[in-house]
């Protein structure tokens, strides 16, 4: 490989890469600042936390709709739009005190951040080759927890010197002056010498269920479930664990800490295990996405039996159990849908993959209350095993797909 085509490769990495780094800063910030809100401008925390499910149903609803638009547009304008206006959102919130606009403001954003992903994965499985495209999916990945962890470090530091209005006012305008770099930098970067398959323009959405047959259809609908689940343990542990902290061993500042900076930093090297797992032992993604399932699983009835009795080691068993996670994200969410760009159907196919994700996220984030408001944390940690083995036994079902999509 020539020297130009190695740099042009590595700057659109990095370009990519940062790009979602400043879309998880201006989606994830209203949660860093939540409680400081509640307290300045006197609103309950339900009240207040409208907004954030408000944003996770139009961002996962979004992904259908930018997923299809994706397939037939240019994808880094429909990016650009995306970003700049998530920016934006972001600054036209920090001027807003009344909780009701802020739900109307920030269910907006979570639309606009919707148009990134699968645009997106579109433009790494044209623009790069197979091992290219994982290559970038890793770094991609490693953004987005990068972004989290810059949230949850950056936000307090800005609230002490400033105010809550301030963190909004900071992301937006790095949102929007990446969004600028994006749509200025990518024209110079882009190549069609890397594309293997063409989008084809003619072919409908729901194209490739036709190319799968039936036998394939099947197998797809388990990869959706594991999706599911995986979107039920990831982020309903992440959502519910410090709860669970403070009702077993009052460790609430904590563990907070824990979730937004620890997490999202086990998150990156989860990463990395699952791509050695993928690349060395199985080279199938529904596969290494079972076998983390699998240590999930175990990590799971480890806790159920012995962890929920120590603090210390129910932190350590919960911590591989959300890595485990990332890293069934990295493989169905960030790796399986290049699979499918010979049908001309990358986008909508990421926008149908992720939707899955935010709809386990919500089942498990209003369900996992209600659950354990009946039954209790350790019965919980028991349904949380058992989802980690429906996922697990769906990897197993489905992964003959992978095999299809390859021949």
């Amino acid at each position: 490989m020539i020297a130009s085509q190695k740099r042009r490769i590595t700057y659109l990495t990095l370009l990519c890469s940062v790009l979602y780094f400043a879309s998880y800063l201006t989606r994830y910030n209203f949660g860093a600042v939540l409680v400081e809100i509640a307290a300045r401008e006197s609103i309950s925390k339900a009240l207040a936390s409208m907004s954030v499910t408000g944003l996770f149903i139009t961002y996962g609803l979004g992904q259908l709709i930018s997923g299809f638009i994706g397939d037939k547009f240019a994808p880094e304008k429909i990016i650009f739009a995306g970003l700049f206006t998530s920016a934006l959102m972001n600054i036209i919130i920090s001027q807003v005190t009344n909780p009701y606009l802020m739900l109307v403001i920030w269910c907006i954003n979570g639309f606009a951040q919707s148009m990134i992903w699968p645009p997106l994965v579109r433009i790494m499985a044209t623009q790069f080759d197979s091992n290219g495209y994982k290559r970038v999916s890793f770094f991609v990945s490693c953004g987005s927890s990068v972004g989290t962890i810059a949230v949850y470090l950056i936000a307090p530091l800005i609230i002490t010197l400033a105010s809550w209005q301030a963190v909004f006012i900071f992301c937006g305008l790095v949102a929007m002056i990446m969004s600028l770099i994006w749509i200025l930098s990518y024209g110079k970067l882009k190549t069609n010498d890397i594309v293997e398959t063409v989008v084809q323009e003619n072919k409908k959405s729901f194209y490739f269920i036709k190319e799968l047959g039936k036998g394939g259809s099947i197998l797809f609908i388990f990869v959706l479930v594991a999706i599911l689940c995986q979107g039920a343990l990831r982020d309903g542990i992440t959502t519910w664990m410090p709860t669970l902290m403070n009702e077993a061993f009052s460790l609430t500042t904590t563990v907070s800490i824990l979730s937004g900076v620890a997490l999202p930093i086990f998150a990156i090297i989860s990463y990395r295990i699952a791509m050695r797992v993928n690349k060395s032992l199985v080279n199938n993604d529904i596969s290494s996405a079972g076998i983390m399932f699998l240590v999930g699983f175990v990590c799971l009835i480890l806790m159920a039996t012995f962890g929920i009795r120590d603090k210390f080691l129910s932190v350590i068993l919960l911590m591989l159990t959300t890595g485990a996670m990332h890293g069934v994200n990295l493989m169905l969410i960030s790796m399986l849908p290049s699979k499918f760009k010979k049908f001309g159907n990358v986008s909508f196919i990421s926008g149908i993959l992720n939707t899955c994700t935010y709809v386990g996220s919500a089942l498990s984030s209003y369900g996992i209350a209600l659950f354990t408001d009946s039954f209790g944390w350790n019965t919980t940690v028991i349904l949380w095993a058992v989802i980690s083995l429906v996922g697990l036994a769906s990897c197993i079902v489905s992964k003959r797909l992978y095999n299809i999509l390859e021949s």
